[in-house]
């Protein structure tokens, strides 16, 4: 298992301390913002960062793929991975001057169009220069991820998540900026991580000559991944847009509040994702097929009962936290949380790179192409019908009907062996525990009874990774050897 190799459990550890302070900033600084902002203040926002995430991700034309994959070729000449990396963020840089042309003159009908207020164009413009900056520190953090260097990963990531939450509060409270603070106050900290991590990639280069090779290599692998981007957006920011259009802004921001909780997911799969992601690279081009099947299958169940556990955490402690955190107005919110909790969850699989081995990026095309036009429809259906919570329940569903043909083509492409009874078990628990209560809050079930049910659910969950190895003797000393700093060399 996995948490039995000292040093993953160091590497876990600290790749896991960005995470933490990410899921613990934004939940201390919660009471602060909703205190000031309003739910259509939220609204705003989250309509902003829906045209901003989609022009970051557009600029980076799936380079982050391509440089992931292609930093692996070049592993052993540092001149030609100081190439590719400076080749690839010069095109990124490129695609970003012409973007902050075309939404700066474009704002006003940009915001009109998206936000349903001309006034929010500065709002838009100043959201979409945050994301598209804090997309460029993110090349970087894949070197220090792929060279296995977690300190310098940590380092950096939280150094960048202190500054943008210390500006965005300077902002909202010291110069009464308003929901700007929360476009601006990103913006300088990224910017601010950004260039020092530059600098420090020069001063180790003394010489750095952009090379085509790497461009061409990185863009032939990319290009096709770009409109992949387009739908990848479309699906992941459809629920908010549809929602402004079919609703109201009170009800994106209090939609906005419960993707917050149940994005803590997202980020924590990607916490974990950082750990094994090298790991899975390093057997798949080293080990023979079946013996890199067998150990990725084993490798991978221990990140996979940990995703789904960070599932369970949220679907079943929402609205404890919410109503901790904040004003009653946004207390609705959990079911959010909970639902999108399990729709992040459901995307493990498709964390594990088969088809990007496999240099099978047009497959990735057309299933993002499918899976996003779904979300689209059903999200049109789903708020239709049952507004807020109908955008959450559909984009469930659309992950339960297009994981299997994930799954299914990424075998195909890359066999790995899985350890399915226990995947199963994982994943059937967290959904029957979520759903259980879910719907038990429905009915307005007392506070005590509720409580002691998702206690139980929990410790249920806990006796599962005793079962698959998760808690065994041998982890829980190698875990007390790492943090004591007692490991054998």
């Amino acid at each position: 298992m996995v948490l039995t190799k000292e040093r993953n459990v160091r590497n876990s550890l600290i790749y896991l301390m960005p995470p933490v302070l990410s899921v613990g900033l934004p939940i201390l600084t919660l009471p602060l913002f909703t205190r000031i902002l309003s739910k259509e203040d939220f609204g705003a926002f989250a309509l902003a960062q829906v045209y901003g995430t989609f022009v970051a991700s557009l600029i980076n034309m799936g380079l982050t793929t391509a440089y992931e994959r292609n930093f692996f070729e070049y592993r052993e000449n540092v001149q030609s991975q100081a190439q590719l990396l400076y080749g690839v963020l010069l095109c990124v840089l490129v695609a970003f001057g012409a973007a902050v042309l075309i939404t700066w003159f474009g704002r006003e009908s940009l915001s009109t169009w998206i936000i349903g207020d001309q006034r929010q164009g500065p709002l838009l413009f100043w959201s979409t220069c945050s994301l598209c900056v804090l997309s460029f520190k993110q090349y970087f953090m894949l070197y220090f991820r792929n060279v296995e260097d977690a300190s310098s990963y940590a380092r950096y990531s939280i150094d960048e998540m202190i500054l943008n939450t210390l500006f965005s509060l300077l902002l909202l409270y010291g110069l009464n900026s308003g929901v700007l603070g929360l476009a601006i106050g990103p913006l300088l900290g990224s910017f601010t991580v950004f260039t020092i991590l530059a600098l420090r990639f020069l001063r180790r280069v003394k010489l750095v000559v952009i090379a085509w090779p790497p461009i061409k290599n990185s863009l032939a692998l990319a290009l096709p991944l770009t409109p992949i981007t387009f739908f990848k957006v479309l699906g992941a920011q459809s629920d908010k847009y549809l929602l402004g259009l079919l609703g109201s802004l009170g009800g994106v921001g209090l939609y906005s509040i419960g993707q917050k909780f149940g994005y803590l997911v997202f980020i924590w799969m990607t916490a974990l994702q950082n750990v094994f992601s090298p790991q899975v690279y390093h057997r798949m081009f080293n080990l023979p097929a079946e013996e890199g099947a067998k150990s990725i299958g084993v490798y991978l169940t221990p990140f996979a009962y940990l995703s789904a556990g960070g599932a369970l955490m949220v679907s079943l402690f929402a609205k404890e936290a919410l109503v901790i955190l904040t004003p009653p107005a946004f207390h609705d919110a959990c079911d959010v949380a909970a639902v999108l909790a399990l729709f992040y969850v459901i995307a493990f699989l498709g964390k594990i790179p088969q088809l990007t081995y496999a240099r099978k990026t047009h497959i990735n095309m057309l299933l993002s192409l499918g899976s996003n036009s779904l979300n689209f429809f059903l999200c049109i259906l789903g708020i239709h019908f049952f507004g807020m919570l109908g955008a959450a329940w559909a984009l469930l569903a659309s992950a339960l009907i297009t994981a299997p043909v994930v799954f299914i083509l990424s075998q195909r492409s890359y066999y790995i062996q899985w350890e399915k009874k226990r995947m199963i078990v994982i994943f059937s628990y967290i959904l029957m525990a979520s759903l259980c209560v879910i719907y038990l809050r429905s009915i307005r079930l007392g506070l005590i009874p509720l409580l002691i049910i998702k206690l139980l659910f929990f410790a249920g969950y806990i006796q599962i990774g005793s079962w698959i190895g998760i808690f065994s003797h041998e982890n829980v000393h190698a875990l007390f050897r790492v943090l004591s700093f007692r490991t054998n060399k």
